[in-house]
């Protein structure tokens, strides 16, 4: 079992296509991964045997957005009614 932290650069790697990177978000509790992969903030359950590591050519390449203002320190666009699970919620 790897262990990647929040906001960790990794590649899915399923072995057919181009490995495609992304940043974690968490563990869910099947021991599969929530990952955004896109620029938007939506983390994408994948099973942690198509995951690994990204290498530093592959963080270089990856577009700055991944996750949308999910790794940011804040964010401008945060909606209580529509960002559910948000790391940004602070009503705990």
């Amino acid at each position: 079992m790897t262990e990647y932290g929040y906001g960790d650069y990794v590649a899915y790697d399923p072995g057919y296509k181009e490995p495609e990177i992304g940043r974690v978000t968490r563990q869910g509790a099947n021991g599969n991964w929530f990952v955004c992969y896109h620029d938007g903030c939506t983390a994408a359950c994948t099973p942690e045997e198509m995951l690994r590591p990204a290498t530093e050519g592959e963080i270089a390449k990856a577009s700055r957005r991944i996750g949308h203002h999910r790794f940011d320190a804040e964010c401008p666009e945060y909606d209580p009614d529509a960002c559910v699970g948000c790391r940004h919620d602070r009503s705990d």
